[in-house]
This record gives structure tokens, sequence and C-alpha cells, in this order.
């Protein structure tokens, strides 16, 4: 099984405060092999976001 989550970005005010809070949640998962779950994944990115206008990414793993 693979996972996808997604956020559009931090919360400006706690961040200000020195707090990380992530917004704008989104998640994908599926059985797929790894190929076509990343296209899978990068047609959500697209479906929801000007995939041209994204200035970053941040990539993760998740913990074992």
């Amino acid at each position: 099984m693979k996972a996808f989550t997604m956020y559009k970005g931090w919360d400006e005010e706690k961040d200000k405060a020195g707090k990380s809070a992530l917004v704008g949640k989104i998640m994908l998962a599926g059985m797929d092999d790894s190929h076509d779950f990343h296209e899978k994944k990068e047609a959500c990115i697209r479906k929801h976001y000007d995939a041209d206008e994204i200035e970053q990414r941040v990539l993760g793993r998740a913990q074992r």
C-alpha cells in the first residue's frame, strides 16, 4: 500500500507564535505499483493546484 499526503502550506499565525501547523490536507492511497501511483499522485497535485505555480515542494518519508 502506498499513501500520499499533501498540504497547502503552513498556518502563518501559528508559525509566528513558534508553533508549526499545516493546513489544507489532501490524501491519496492505493495498491498501485510505484509508477502508476506516482502518476496518480502527480494528477492529484495538478487537479488541486497549478503545478507551474508551485514554488516549493517539501518531501518527507513516513516513519516506520
